[in-house]
């Protein structure tokens, strides 16, 4: 059955664990909302472990469950949420919307969507959660302008490059932090300075509704070099491509052009290249008539170092390439 520290302790931390469905179910509640939850294999025996780190508007879940889940709450409502794996997999859906999360891959949540996720029994998660109302108050704040509907992210969020990687860094950081120092949260005034740097970098860095409307009426909406580049990456991909390829192409100076990708898209052009090539090699290899082995489809679109190709691609997809061919094979 379930332990607990009880409440969340004088220095705002608590630390819960269960092995029984409907007790894990109940304290996730408490702390989340109600939800659906279904262990799917019967060969596995659950083992919920979750501290949980209090603040005033944000708070912190490192959780896992130990086997595999089905999880269904109901609308968020009160809070948005920011998922990012630390081990293994999870399968969301958002309305009509679909992710695999992984290390690579977080996923960013708004409080009117319904959700459905399925944790892979090695599923980790540093979990964000954010008052709705403090965070679109700081959006709002932000640019001077109010919210025009809800405001809404995109559902998947990169944090092995650019500056996703950087908010799941400066998250993870702090909790460590935290978990080294708990007095950090005993200062307001220090709690209250990082929860607005948390919720102001999410804007700024993850993509939403209200910063898009936002920045096109002030006219700095996607370069046009940058979106010309983008076209030509995707159709020519397969071909070979040097940054003096993608400069000419362009019409701008490489600084130019690599400034405008850093701003935009938190990423070098070269490094967006290769981003979509292994989007590619994925596509491939999860195509049943596929006929090559991972060497020869990895290699037929650029990847020569086979080591770190597998690493990377690991890393961003959760799974070896070998695992992916397999898995679509059956």
């Amino acid at each position: 059955m379930g332990q607990s520290d009880g409440n969340l302790n004088e220095n705002n931390l608590k630390v819960l664990s269960s092995t029984d469905i409907d007790e894990t179910r109940q304290l996730v509640a408490d702390i989340f909302c109600d939800h659906g939850l279904k262990q799917t294999r019967a060969d596995e025996r659950l083992n919920y472990h979750h501290i949980l780190i209090g603040g005033s508007a944000v708070k912190f879940s490192v959780m896992n469950y130990g086997a595999q889940v089905d999880i269904e709450p109901v609308a968020l409502e009160s809070f948005y949420l920011v998922q990012i794996p630390l081990e293994g997999v999870d399968a969301v859906k958002v309305g009509s919307s679909e992710a695999i999360s992984h290390k690579g891959c977080a996923t960013v949540h708004s409080p009117h969507h319904h959700l459905r996720m399925c944790w892979s029994s090695e599923c980790k998660k540093l979990v964000v959660r954010i008052d709705k109302n403090v965070f679109e108050r700081q959006a709002v704040s932000l640019t001077g302008g109010p919210l025009r509907g809800e405001l809404e992210f995109d559902l998947k969020m990169d944090v092995e490059s650019g500056q996703g990687a950087s908010w799941g860094r400066l998250a993870a950081n702090f909790v460590d932090e935290i978990q080294r120092t708990p007095s950090i949260l005993k200062s307001p005034i220090i709690a209250a300075q990082f929860e607005q740097l948390l919720m102001t970098s999410l804007l700024e860095w993850q993509p939403n509704s209200h910063l898009t409307a936002y920045r096109e009426q002030q006219g700095t909406k996607l370069p046009r070099y940058v979106r010309i580049t983008e076209e030509y990456i995707e159709a020519h991909c397969h071909l070979p491509i040097s940054l003096e390829n993608l400069v000419s192409v362009s019409g701008v100076s490489g600084r130019t052009l690599f400034a405008g990708f850093r701003k935009f898209r938190g990423i070098s052009p070269m490094s967006h290249l290769r981003n979509i090539r292994m989007l590619r090699v994925r596509r491939e290899l999860e195509k049943p008539s596929t006929a090559g082995s991972v060497t020869e489809v990895a290699t037929s679109w650029g990847f020569y170092e086979l080591g770190r190709f597998a690493a990377a691609y690991k890393k961003r997809f959760g799974e070896h390439p070998s695992d992916t061919l397999k898995r679509c094979r059956l």
